[in-house]
């Protein structure tokens, strides 16, 4: 049995501001406490990790970029260590800026999942050293508790990259979920994911063979509520990951778009170059990581097509050799702790 354990905090209120337009820094708050708002969090590397040397000036840039495609449409919080935190002022308004020692950029894994009933799921991944994966959720617990934050617990293994879910009560994961907890057939993992999430549909898809994180969220993306993109894949991968969403999402529409496949492999991770449905949907608008290629213009022009959200493109081409782009490097946040975490950051 999977034991969930909530966090109760205190709650705080936030002030409003007016939105800030074509990247002018506003007279009062960037962020906006409002219906149809959801906030974005971005972990900064640190400067100091010898892991990110050489690609922190493009993972910074990247993160400037997103944050400036992201104000004025939804709310956005950038954190960063102190030491890091002087290279993001005067680039981005301060009052989304929050210092913080977040251990890791890719925090859509090991942060709560689902920003409609946040969960925290046990980060465990195959691909870290076991002290590498502890080290890396205490310190996110650590800021949790600083800051506040509520949410729930689960004790099954599931990184959040490896979880899209609609926001309306469906969700996609891999079997590598299976793999990561080998006491729970699928029918058992679907029960804790449904009761977890709440969700009322899941589809276990197969993972994507060379593909050492396993997850979803680099072949997967929602268009809407019952629309969702899948890349296309060759047979018979492809006839595999379609009976599974039949299975998972009977009258669900699939559209398969093209992806521009790239072979490179960076520290044993593949590149996330050229695969568009690694965005973020919120609840108006999707964005998109592109990459300047012949691709991404019928990509946008498909998602466009069936879904009602605004899109916004976002050039991902700094970081996504490094395994990951717009949704791994970023964490959706809603409610009370959305609140908190927009207040602090005013602070």
């Amino acid at each position: 049995m999977v034991r969930i354990l909530l966090v109760i905090a205190v709650g705080i209120t936030a002030c409003a501001g007016p939105i800030p337009r074509d990247g002018e820094v506003p007279a009062g708050y960037s962020n906006i406490w409002e219906d149809g708002r959801e906030l974005i969090v971005i972990s900064a590397p640190s400067v100091n990790d010898p892991y990110y040397a050489d690609d922190f000036e493009a993972i910074l840039d990247f993160d400037i970029r997103f944050a400036a495609a992201v104000l004025g449409r939804d709310n956005i919080v950038v954190l960063a260590d102190r030491e890091t935190m002087p290279r993001l002022e005067g680039k981005l308004p301060g009052d989304i800026l929050l210092r913080a020692s977040v251990p890791d950029i890719w925090i859509r894994d090991f942060a709560p999942v689902s920003p409609n009933r946040s969960v925290r799921f046990s980060y465990r991944p195959r691909y870290l050293k076991p002290a590498d994966a502890r080290f890396i959720q205490t310190g996110f617990d650590l800021f949790a508790r600083r800051r506040g934050l509520q949410f729930a617990t689960a004790a099954l293994v599931l990184d959040g990259g490896n979880l899209v879910d609609n926001g309306e009560g469906r969700a996609v994961v891999t079997s590598r979920i299976l793999e990561d907890n080998p006491g729970l057939t699928p029918g058992e993992a679907a029960a804790v994911l449904k009761s977890a999430l709440g969700l009322s549909q899941l589809a276990i898809i197969p993972e994507e063979k060379g593909d050492a994180t396993g997850h979803a969220d680099g072949m997967v993306a929602w268009a809407s509520a019952d629309t969702l993109l899948l890349n296309r894949y060759d047979e018979p991968f492809r006839s595999m990951v379609l009976a599974a969403l039949e299975e998972g999402f009977p009258g669900v529409g699939v559209i398969e778009v093209e992806a521009n496949f790239s072979p490179e492999v960076r520290d044993g991770f593949a590149s996330a170059c050229g695969l568009n449905v690694n965005a973020v949907t919120t609840e108006r608008f999707i964005y998109v990581p592109v990459f300047d290629h012949p691709a991404d213009r019928e990509f946008l022009k498909t998602l466009r097509r069936h879904t009602d959200r605004e899109v916004v493109p976002i050039n991902a081409e700094s970081v996504c050799s490094l395994g990951g782009s717009v949704r791994c490097l970023s964490w959706q946040v809603s409610g009370e702790n959305a609140r908190r975490l927009i207040e602090a950051a005013r602070k």
